[in-house]
């Protein structure tokens, strides 16, 4: 799973790089029915990234993490973990 998702982010951020100049409304990511969009992915990264100037090493890492994390969260709601007695307020 990780060599795939590594592989999967690896080749979202040689997408990246030639998004960057294109409309926001493009996807940059989808993994099942869930897409992310490259508008949604430079606020991220943007919010999480304000003291350093954006490098292609930056954008490339995060884009891994970024991956991982909408990849554990897709994981989770597919578990149905939310509606665990201790999560359900």
């Amino acid at each position: 799973m990780r060599k795939a998702s590594f592989s999967l982010a690896i080749f979202f951020f040689i997408s990246l790089t030639g998004l960057v100049n294109y409309s926001s409304a493009q996807t940059l990511l989808t993994y099942g029915d869930n897409s992310i969009s490259k508008e949604e992915f430079l606020r991220a990264y943007k919010k999480n990234n304000i003291a350093s100037k954006p490098t292609e090493k930056s954008y490339r890492n995060y884009l891994e993490l970024y991956t991982r994390f909408k990849l554990k969260v897709r994981a989770a709601y597919d578990l149905k973990l939310q509606e665990l007695p201790n999560q359900v307020s």
